[in-house]
């Protein structure tokens, strides 16, 4: 009988299903971010390789009751996921609580800044694309109430090498080769029915930091301004539609961005925010000429 039994229960035994054995895996790297929305992979491409890029927002820290700011910190990793090259930009991630509640980096709404990736999948960090220094390069998004959208192009160690205001339009990042070899930056602008696809190289003659002067003069008058006068910029042809003119200072500093109506040659306009000194007017036309100018302020 015992033997029965004992037969009975190897039979039960054997006939159920077994337990699936847990996978022990090795982690090669873990990171946790607090307040940021970036949990996965993006690129950085160096015109040659591509790796395996995060951004972490870190140090985050209370400057009133309702925003916080903090650095984003940018890891690349090599092939087993050691980590190659780490940078941190400071001061340029920011949150803001929205009605009293938790905080959001919705900046649509709310002012903040993001960072800006676009590609399959999205490519974040840069090398070759805006200047030729080596460095790494990443666009950050940045609300201003005033002056809408910013797109900011900043360097690893935290110099802001200009802004993407002459494009006009959606921006991502395109390989020369598909999925490897030189990046481009691409604006498309859907203006139904037409639409419009630019690919942009920074690096050549039309540089961030140097828009590109062409051959036709510009005038602009009086020259010097004094205080609170009107500027006349002559543009030497009519404009077309999106055409605007920036006006930075010799810093590189973005003041103010005016657009000008169509089939206008020239206009009068009042720059704001501009004290004694020199500044740059750069005129971006709709169909892509760019022309710029030099005036002193008293």
């Amino acid at each position: 009988m015992k033997k029965f039994v004992f037969l009975v229960l190897m039979a039960l035994v054997t006939s159920l299903p077994m337990l699936a054995q847990s996978l022990q895996p090795t982690i090669l790297q873990q990171s946790t971010g607090e307040g940021s929305a970036w949990g996965y992979f993006m690129l950085a491409c160096d015109g040659t390789n591509i790796y395996n890029t995060t951004v972490e927002a870190v140090n985050l820290r209370n400057v009133s009751d309702s925003e916080r700011i903090g650095d984003l910190m940018f890891s690349i990793y090599n092939g087993d996921f050691g980590i190659a090259e780490q940078f941190t930009i400071k001061d340029v991630f920011k949150q803001t609580k929205r009605g009293g509640q938790d905080y959001y980096n919705t900046f649509s709404e709310y002012y903040g800044v993001e960072v800006l990736g676009n590609d399959m999948p999205d490519v974040l960090l840069t090398k070759g694309v805006f200047s030729n220094d080596g460095k790494w390069n990443v666009i950050i998004r940045v609300y201003d109430p005033e002056k809408g959208t910013i797109y900011n192009v900043y360097s690893q160690d935290g110099a802001v090498l200009g802004d993407l205001s002459m494009i006009n339009g959606d921006l991502y990042f395109i390989f020369g080769n598909v999925v490897n070899g030189k990046l481009y930056l691409v604006g498309t602008k859907d203006s139904y029915p037409q639409y419009t696809i630019t690919v942009y190289s920074f690096t050549g003659q039309n540089s961030l930091s140097n828009p590109a002067v062409v051959s036709r003069k510009l005038s602009a008058y009086p020259n010097p301004l004094p205080q609170g006068a009107m500027l006349t910029i002559e543009m030497g042809r009519e404009a077309v539609e999106g055409t605007f003119v920036t006006f930075s200072d010799m810093q590189g500093r973005l003041i103010d961005k005016v657009y000008v109506a169509d089939g206008m040659d020239s206009f009068a306009v009042s720059p704001r925010s501009i004290a004694r000194g020199a500044y740059i007017y750069t005129v971006y036309f709709g169909d892509g000429e760019v022309a710029s100018g030099k005036i002193i302020a008293e």
